[in-house]
């Protein structure tokens, strides 16, 4: 049976879209995601044509659905020009039923940020946009390999909000080399005297195919990594912002709705090269081979990469929903798992809700030892 096949036999309830735009102007030194520096600015329009069409290709296949949320990522989306960003979303609204009032982000660099690019995006119906700041220190900017400075990502901010963006994330990297607790703390301080809607905060993780990982560099060690995340959480709470997903804080009535999607395991379409999606039973991923996609015009079939059956949903939902403040429900953890984690309240990673168990910061930290803990109890 085809992932389309599935995508119609799913009950009809609404869908995240997501994009992907495989393009930057330069690779980050820490960066592992699927992406490629152009060549010239042909290669780009060549592959939104070929994007077009593979969302055309795919619009009988979920016709009965509407899209409750559409995430254009990277990459850097910011680097296409403000006509091929437009034709894209164009695309989407022709091709798919978009529901009123759904959310729709764009990814960001601060370089790339103009008045006509995100004006034309907000005409469009942009109403979220995600922007990677890192640090407010140019220092620790400089040895991540990124472009910007902290002057450029202000003018940055202050340019989405003279265009009528009311919904901004922010995107903060923890642990980066030579980050110390005072230099954190002026970051903290100037992104949040800029009071977006939203803040994404990552520890650095060091893989083996970047610049980082082929130099050598090494992740900072655990205790400094959990002093530099509990100072940010301790000090984005303090400031109001809700700490609702591991890495993601928001102010009150902005949680990312997209990404909470992932967390609940909810459906989700893709389009565009290395991008990945969920039927609800399948994880399926488009090559990323950039020669390829283009090559096919966009007509390249997914790989499915996992066929979960009920039980492996239900230890997807643990493991997705311990990675949030609101928690794992009882009703899919089993007596042991229950007693495992209340008995982790006494160290203060766990406390105990109405419907289930939720981690603490200090739990967040250590998450991962937690979940694989609990999958011994099955």
């Amino acid at each position: 049976m085809s992932l389309s096949d599935l995508f119609r036999k799913q009950e009809k309830k609404p869908l995240g879209l997501y994009i992907h735009i495989p393009f930057c102007r330069s690779k980050c030194d820490y960066c592992d995601f699927c992406s490629f520096v152009p060549n010239n600015q042909a290669v780009i329009e060549h592959y939104t044509d070929a994007l077009l069409l593979q969302m055309e290709d795919w619009r009988d296949k979920c016709r009965p659905y509407e899209i409750d949320t559409v995430y254009i990522g990277g990459g850097t989306p910011s680097v296409l020009t403000s006509e091929q960003l437009c034709r894209i979303l164009g695309a989407v609204y022709s091709h798919f039923e978009v529901e009123d009032g759904a959310e729709i982000t764009v990814e960001m660099n601060p370089e790339n940020v103009t008045k006509e690019l995100v004006c034309s995006l907000v005409r469009k119906g942009v109403g979220r946009v995600s922007m990677g700041v890192q640090s407010f220190c140019d220092g620790e900017l400089a040895l991540l390999g990124r472009r910007g400075s902290a002057d450029i990502c202000e003018k940055a901010f202050d340019t989405l909000r003279q265009c009528s963006v009311r919904n901004i994330s922010l995107d903060l990297m923890l642990a980066i080399p030579s980050q110390t607790e005072e230099t954190l703390a002026y970051t903290l301080k100037k992104m949040l005297a800029l009071s977006p809607e939203h803040i994404s905060a990552y520890l650095l993780k060091i893989e083996k195919n970047t610049v980082f990982g082929k130099c050598g560099v090494e992740e900072a060690d655990e205790e400094i990594q959990r002093r530099l995340y509990l100072q940010t959480c301790r000090t984005l709470e303090n400031a109001g912002y809700e700490h609702y997903e591991v890495s993601n804080f928001a102010k009150k009535g902005f949680r990312s709705v997209h990404n909470s999607s992932y967390w609940q395991c909810v459906p989700y379409l893709c389009f565009g090269c290395g991008a990945s999606g969920f039927d609800g039973k399948i994880r399926y991923k488009f090559p990323e081979s950039l020669e390829a996609f283009t090559g096919r015009n966009g007509l390249v079939e997914p790989e499915t990469e996992e066929i979960l059956d009920d039980e492996d949903l239900r230890r997807e939902r643990i493991m997705l929903s311990l990675r949030t403040s609101d928690g794992v429900s009882f009703n899919d953890l089993n007596a042991e798992q229950r007693r495992f984690l209340k008995s982790l309240e006494a160290s203060g990673l766990t406390k105990e809700t109405v419907s289930g168990f939720r981690l603490t910061d200090d739990g967040f930290l250590v998450s991962n030892t937690i979940i694989v803990k609990l999958s011994e109890f099955e």
